[in-house]
């Protein structure tokens, strides 16, 4: 009989999250070139809690994690459901915006500044 090893799928997502998509952001060196700023510690750090919240909370796991040319970290997430994208930016100064996109109609949703997690609002369009 074989061992039997159980990894938490949690601790899995969360791993390929962190490892996988945030900490191998790719920053255009055009963007360098240009003067805006690559992602800073801290907006990863963000970033990182806000889909790990995510995922904990609502049982996303995003679609994309990239450098945002707006100097921070742009994150999208679909549902099939509706066909709709929740996109968030987190900013290197920490603030975090977000924007809901029906992809039918090619118009926004809504879209909401975002304070201590509070996505419930958000999430009540993106999964309307």
């Amino acid at each position: 009989m074989g061992v039997k090893c159980t990894v938490p799928k949690g601790d899995t997502v969360r791993s390929h999250i962190r490892k996988k998509m945030i900490d191998q952001i790719h920053f255009r060196k055009d963007w360098e070139e240009k003067g805006i700023k690559p992602p800073t510690v801290f907006c990863r750090d963000k970033a990182t809690e806000i889909c790990f919240h995510l995922f904990d909370k609502f049982e996303l796991i995003p679609q994309r994690i990239r450098a945002s040319i707006e100097e921070g970290i742009y994150i999208s997430y679909f549902n099939p459901k509706n066909n709709y994208t929740l996109s968030i930016e987190v900013y290197n100064d920490l603030e975090v915006s977000t924007l809901v996109n029906d992809n039918n109609q090619k118009k926004i949703v809504k879209s909401q500044e975002i304070n201590d997690l509070s996505f419930d609002n958000i999430m009540c369009y993106f999964n309307d």
